[in-house]
């Protein structure tokens, strides 16, 4: 066997054994909130025709694992409106109108090239993946055609390995193709698999395939300058040799969580796994409500021997029943006395469905549809909404660490290769940038800041009535350029501080002129 491929082994079985710990609390989740993305875990290959869904009585939960990847997907990366912008380090540079539009201009590309691409779909697969899991992970390619070309990994087909930091820097994967994609996929398939072709003979047949990615601390050829290598080879079969290896300068590999303990690689405290527990109890509920009603609307019946004799009884509306006997009751009549209190059970119901809701920040996404105050004003429900948002602050900066920005520099990265990104302007040159998001769920949980920069002009506006001084104290400049920082206006409509000043300039010239001439 080629020395890589069993130190690959290797390492893919201690990553199996790792991760073994989590199986059975995710195919459990998934079991009763995300039923279409199971069958990975533990069985291989799944057959996408299959239901999965036998554990749902009702669909509540599966519906509110939807709305909230849903709620975290338009919240975060929607595709309708700008959710970053890119801004330099350095704030003075960053007010140059030069380099304010190389950026925006920068950006615009990215823009495109995610909306040109697949990146959408797979960042709300992977928001999917989030809620439900509290793990997710997504290949960033590079696309001839597109630029990049993501792929969000189903659950359960692959395995991470973390540094000594906690960064995830490793991926491994298992995936099947059949023969017929394998030699058209790699040209370095083994010969039996192209004879299988040249034979027209199990074209169909499939077989796995396992991918690495990981730091190339062992300089595999031909790839030995590269920080990551990639490699396919066959599960078995074929144990001497790659069908590829290439390399990667950067980690092409992005698989945020939503918590991690320390030292552990996979995500937790979830969504789903939060309301695991709500979720199974909620469906015991819904079967016993359902069996309640089915002896309300069909109960068990009493009778007398008669009628086991002649076997006969006559359910439709205006039948007759013929019964005798000599006991002083020959009817027939329901077996049970009381009746089982069908509104408390469904009052309990709706409670258990209001905790699997909150778990899931259903209250958070659908503040205003919910509330019950209906005479709220636009500022209370942003307020409440911005209150309710700081729930999300801990995920929020997992997404940012671990997806958003690993995302946009991989973008940037490749646009770079494809020779799409624009001479930057001398200014520049030698300093870094970096990403500033504008979400609607960043801007909620700026809105609290917000809130406060406008408490205080309302403030110093007071004072001023009382002596106009007191506007000397407040920058405006500043003030404009803090809010607009944290709310993300579009390009264009607050001007560099080097324009403000001239337009100032020009008028106060104007104003002189006029006053000689007058």
């Amino acid at each position: 066997m080629n020395e890589h491929i069993k130190r690959f082994n290797a390492r893919l079985a201690e990553l199996k054994e790792e991760r073994r710990t989590y199986e059975t609390v995710w195919q459990d989740i998934l079991d009763h909130c995300a039923p279409d993305l199971s069958g990975y875990i533990g069985t291989g290959q799944k057959k996408d025709g299959e239901r999965n869904d036998y554990e749902l009585y009702d669909k509540d939960p599966e519906r509110n694992c939807l709305a909230c990847a849903s709620g975290l997907f338009t919240g975060i990366s929607s595709p309708a409106r700008p959710w970053a912008k890119l801004t330099m380090r350095n704030d003075q540079l960053d007010a140059v109108s030069s380099v304010r539009q190389w950026l925006d201009d920068e950006m615009a590309g990215e823009y495109e090239v995610m909306s040109l691409s697949n990146f959408y779909q797979a960042m709300f697969a992977t928001f999917l993946h989030q809620t439900a899991l509290g793990v997710s992970c997504m290949l960033m390619l590079p696309d001839y055609e597109d630029v990049i070309r993501c792929e969000q990994l189903n659950a359960g087909s692959y395995w991470l390995g973390a540094n000594g930091r906690g960064k995830i820097d490793s991926l491994y994967r298992e995936f099947w193709l059949s023969v017929r994609n394998i030699v058209n996929t790699f040209p370095d398939a083994p010969q039996n698999l192209k004879d299988m072709i040249k034979d027209g003979k199990n074209q169909e047949k499939p077989y796995k395939i396992i991918h690495v990615i990981e730091p190339n601390d062992h300089k595999l050829a031909p790839f030995k300058d590269q920080k990551w290598v990639s490699a396919y080879y066959l599960d078995s079969g074929n144990e001497s040799r790659f069908l590829e290896v290439g390399g990667y300068e950067v980690f092409p590999v992005l698989a945020p969580r939503w918590y991690a303990n320390q030292g552990e690689t996979y995500g937790k405290m979830s969504p789903g796994r939060v309301a695991l527990g709500d979720m199974k109890q909620l469906q015991v509920m819904i079967n016993d409500f359902n069996e309640a009603l089915q002896k309300i609307n069909n109960p068990p019946l009493q009778a007398p021997a008669d009628v086991n004799e002649t076997g006969q009884v006559y359910t439709m509306p205006s039948a007759i029943n013929i019964v005798s006997g000599m006991t002083s009751d020959a009817t027939i009549k329901p077996l049970f006395a009381m009746n089982p209190e069908i509104a408390a059970q469904w009052q309990a119901i709706n409670d258990k469905k209001d905790q699997v809701r909150k778990a899931f920040y259903i209250d958070l996404f659908m503040a205003i549809s919910m509330r019950q105050e209906k005479d709220m004003t636009a500022e209370e429900v942003r307020a409440l909404a911005g209150e309710r948002m700081l729930m999300l602050g801990p995920a929020f900066g997992n997404f940012d660490r671990e997806l958003l920005t690993p995302a946009l520099e991989l973008l940037f990265y490749y646009r770079q290769r494809a020779g799409l990104v624009q001479e930057p302007p001398e200014e520049i040159q030698g300093e870094t940038f970096r990403p500033e998001y504008i979400s609607t769920l960043a801007q909620a949980q700026r809105m609290q800041d917000t809130n406060r920069i406008g408490q205080l002009i309302l403030s110093v506006k007071d004072l001023a009535g009382l002596n106009p001084e007191a506007l000397d104290k407040l920058d405006v400049d500043a003030t404009i350029d803090h809010i607009d920082s944290m709310l993300g206006a579009p390009s264009g409509m607050i001007r560099s501080n080097d324009d403000a000043g001239q337009i100032r300039q020009a008028r106060f010239q104007q104003q002189q002129a006029q006053a000689q001439a007058a």
